[in-house]
């Protein structure tokens, strides 16, 4: 099974092994970008602190008693992960275990520099996913409060790409920061990536009607609005920065705590009693009543249509009872 294999996740659920496990290295953000959670919930991810590599080594340990390597190692969440310096040493003991078969990081690309490009090159990073956040100096500062050289910030990406070897590069911007202005976009940004591609605007929570007349997602597809459960628990894990191992990619506290990394092992809480619990919560259609998942806007403007498990949610109820 490659990397860029797109599976249809009812034809293989349930999943002895997760297909992928989302990585938190920071907390900290050095952008405040204006439709980011961080903004809108300040009081909910107000700490800044850095993933140890000792709680990570203990993740990837871990995973080494799966039944088979993770599809996907995903660097990202609401922090940027390139402000954790271990990044690179990370990357790289990931890599060397063979416990995945890709690793990834999507950055706002506003660390990177010669040296630090070359560590994550050499540590054998897989995928870098670069969000763009507008096309001028000015732009930044609007959108994120940040003083950006467009210039340096250009030529840093540009050494990436030109040095990257096992490396792919994608870059992306939302279609309302460019609006009539999609060629500039493709023309300052298209000859320093392996992809370039611009993504729909989706509303993070509590949908209006309107919101679904759109007819598009996150990734151009034709919005699925009857989505009944969400297929996320069924083949995904989260890692916070404090350790503590979430259902969710949203830190949504106790209600989607598994347990934490440091104290407790990753195989075991995959099949636990309490996340198996939770997917039983959705193969029944309750997130329409879920105090928090009732607010989420995943299920129908983020996730792709081969994610989608609702025909077989009779069958797994069976399975995780």
């Amino acid at each position: 099974m490659g990397e860029n294999e797109r599976l249809t996740l009812a034809d293989i659920v349930p999943l002895d092994t997760p297909l992928s496990i989302q990585v938190e290295p920071s907390s900290a953000c050095n952008f405040k970008c204006k439709y980011c959670y961080r903004q809108v919930d300040p009081e909910k991810y107000k700490t800044s602190n850095m993933l140890s590599f000792d709680t990570f080594k203990k993740l990837i340990d871990d995973v080494k008693g799966f039944n088979r390597p993770l599809k996907s190692l995903m660097f990202a969440k609401i922090g940027e992960p390139t402000l954790n310096p271990e990044l690179p040493r990370m990357v790289r003991y990931a890599k060397k275990s063979n416990v995945v078969l890709s690793t990834k990081i999507i950055t706002n690309g506003s660390m990177l520099n010669p040296e630090f490009n070359l560590d994550l090159i050499d540590a054998g990073l897989d995928v870098l996913r670069i969000s763009i956040q507008g096309l001028t100096d000015a732009e930044y500062r609007d959108v994120c409060g940040y003083n950006l050289n467009m210039e340096k910030f250009l030529a840093n990406i540009k050494h990436f790409y030109e040095h990257k070897k096992q490396c792919k590069v994608f870059i992306k911007i939302l279609d309302t920061m460019i609006k009539n202005r999609k060629e500039d976009f493709f023309n300052i940004f298209g000859n320093v990536c392996d992809e370039i591609s611009i993504e729909h605007e989706i509303p993070a929570r509590d949908p209006k009607q309107e919101d679904f007349e759109n007819i598009i997602n996150m990734m151009g597809e034709k919005i699925q609005y009857d989505v009944i459960c969400c297929p996320l628990p069924f083949y995904s894990l989260n890692l916070e920065v404090n350790g503590d191992i979430e259902i969710c990619t949203v830190r949504l506290g106790e209600e989607s705590l598994l347990g934490n990394v440091n104290y407790n092992n990753i195989v075991d809480l995959w099949k636990s009693d309490r996340m198996n619990a939770f997917r039983r919560m959705q193969l029944k259609g309750e997130r329409f009543t879920h105090k928090i998942c009732r607010r989420c806007t995943a299920p129908s403007f983020c996730l792709q249509s081969r994610d989608c498990i609702d025909d077989k949610r009779e069958e797994l109820l069976k399975w995780y009872t």
